[in-house]
């Protein structure tokens, strides 16, 4: 599950970069779901897609179907491997975020809802995700890193 929690300001000067940043907010473990929080900022508000939104470049089969993707990592050695570029529930689609017909400046905070599956995550390793968004235009965001995160026993 994706939630987006939102701002928006009119003011069209306040950044004039048409490619949306992301910066690592926090990780919250809970019993059997983690929340992986994101903020985000998009200076001409273009992030999000329709559910009809299934054509090319959005088809399924494509690229550009989930706006929102994270990649897993855990570490081992010392030196980062992904550790399932499948794991279930880490690319979404992030909807629709302005209803309006101008460009916006959109700021706020990705929540993703990450099911801690036994065993995925094994108790006592070093994990951290890689995330990025890509708006309607197909400006990917800069890939934002969380910390290190230890899985608790």
């Amino acid at each position: 599950m994706l939630t987006v929690l939102l701002s928006t300001a009119c003011k069209k000067n306040a950044c004039d970069d048409p490619v949306p940043s992301l910066t690592y907010n926090e990780f919250v473990w809970g019993s059997d779901t983690a929340v992986l929080k994101f903020d985000f900022k998009d200076c001409d508000g273009d992030i999000g897609l329709e559910s009809s939104d299934t054509l090319s470049p959005y088809n399924k089969e494509g690229d550009f179907y989930y706006n929102y993707k994270a990649k897993a990592y855990r570490l081992n050695s010392g030196v980062w491997e992904l550790i399932d570029d499948n794991y279930p529930g880490l690319y979404s689609r992030i909807a629709t975020l302005n209803d309006r017909d101008e460009d916006q400046v959109l700021e706020g905070t990705i929540e993703k809802y990450i099911p801690t599956y036994e065993g995925y995550f094994l108790a006592g390793d070093t994990i951290k995700f890689v995330v990025s968004i890509t708006d309607r235009a197909l400006n990917e965001s800069n890939p934002a890193e969380s910390d290190p995160i230890v899985v608790p026993n």
